[in-house]
């Protein structure tokens, strides 16, 4: 991520987060404000971004982390982690779509069985008359 990248070469997380803030969109600038206040508050780095817009499951790892004293290790392997949360929930929605796209195509094959065999009782109608 590019927080990661900047703390890795040094430079700190206060003036990471104000020069990402001019090329921010507005839901990214108000979370961004956020941290930059937690910081002037006097909170630490990880609690600071444990508490932004990170997902909840990246936040809970990123409180477990705080624990290893050098943040940039604990947000060189947040990417990691995070691959894996999104992996699981793309699984999750494929399953769903597969699930729907299934039951369509059942309905789809249902529906042309009874048209077919509702055409075929109406001919029969038809030659009998």
């Amino acid at each position: 991520s590019t927080i990661a990248s900047m703390l890795r070469s040094g430079v700190p997380l206060r003036d990471v987060l104000e020069s990402m803030r001019p090329f921010a969109t507005p839901w990214m600038r108000f979370h961004l404000r956020g941290m930059l206040r937690g910081l002037t508050a006097g909170h630490e780095e990880v609690q600071v971004l444990s508490a932004s817009f990170l997902p909840r499951e990246t936040a809970d790892r990123l409180s477990v982390y705080a624990l290893i004293p050098d943040l940039t290790a604990v947000l060189g392997r947040l990417p990691e982690d995070n691959f894996l949360i999104y992996e699981k929930r793309i699984d999750g929605v494929a399953a769903v779509l597969r699930t729907v796209t299934l039951l369509v195509l059942a309905t789809f094959v249902v529906c042309t069985l009874f048209a077919i065999f509702d055409f075929t009782n109406v001919q029969k109608a038809l030659s009998k008359a």
